[in-house]
């Protein structure tokens, strides 16, 4: 599925051409270079090449094999990552309301993190490597690793889910330090597994204006981190950005005018008593 994302936490790796080569003694006859496909250690993107060995005409080399490792290896840590936030994030004890949130949210993210049967599929496929495998066990290889990684994507549906639970949180003011933290980790590694190559971020920007406090902006993957920090959260398709801050920004500023009513309500009765 497509998705206006940047995945940038893991590195870019170029599959090498399709090879033409077989067991046969032979040479074989000579064929028109196949475009390199360049590709990122993501669920979607990882299937896209997998449907492409699959469908390939030519043997899948040990070449091909030793990228997809390399690949695989790269998801399988990034999921690893994301599955400790969900953990985290499950034993934070927050108020009522927000745990009703995230109780909503962790069953659809923990349906897409599979770290254990990924690497599973990483012993078997290290297993095809170690020995002399045939054309049917690789092929029956990518057909697991095809439905794991089908398994491994949200729908349309549950990406606006998801979406709209994570921004419910971030700009509740209801919310810990702690929380902030991981839900800026927690988003970072989410649109980073469920990104989409060359894609952006749209975030709801934080101003420093007290009458538009915020605004919609579009940012790469490697700008997310340091825009969440500053106070921005993920903005939603069709829904304007809040007026007000939120989130701790809106706590404190919150904390901050009451503060100030009740030293200014101290010193107009102290002016009185004089």
């Amino acid at each position: 599925m497509k998705k206006g994302f940047l995945a940038a936490i893991v590195a870019a790796l170029a599959i090498a051409p399709l090879a033409g080569a077989s067991t046969a003694s032979s040479a074989a006859p000579a064929q028109a270079p196949v475009q390199q496909l360049t590709v990122t250690a993501t669920p979607t993107q990882l299937l896209q090449l997998v449907q492409q060995l699959l469908s390939q005409q030519q043997p899948v080399t040990t070449t091909q094999l030793q990228q997809l490792m390399t690949l695989l290896q790269q998801l399988q840590t990034s999921q690893t990552q994301l599955n400790q936030i969900l953990m985290q994030l499950g034993q934070l004890q927050l108020p009522a309301s927000l745990q009703t949130i995230v109780q909503q949210l962790l069953p659809i993210l923990q349906g897409i993190v599979q770290p254990t049967q990924l690497q599973s599929l990483i012993t078997q496929l290290q297993g095809l490597l170690s020995g002399t495998p045939t054309q049917a066990q690789i092929q029956q290889f990518l057909g697991s690793l095809q439905t794991l990684l089908q398994q491994l994507q949200l729908t349309p549906a549950q990406l606006t889910q998801v979406l709209t639970l994570v921004q419910q949180l971030f700009t509740s003011q209801l919310g810990t330090v702690q929380l902030a933290q991981l839900l800026q980790r927690l988003f970072v590694s989410f649109i980073g597994d469920e990104g989409a190559q060359g894609a952006k971020v749209t975030l709801c920007h934080r101003t420093g204006s007290k009458k538009h406090a915020y605004h919609k902006i579009t940012v790469s993957q490697n700008a997310l981190r340091a825009h969440l920090a500053h106070g921005d959260y993920p903005a939603l398709t069709g829904v304007a950005c809040s007026n007000q801050l939120v989130g701790l920004a809106g706590k404190a500023a919150k904390a901050k005018a009451a503060k100030a009513k009740a030293a200014k309500a101290k010193h107009g009765k102290g002016g009185k008593g004089k």
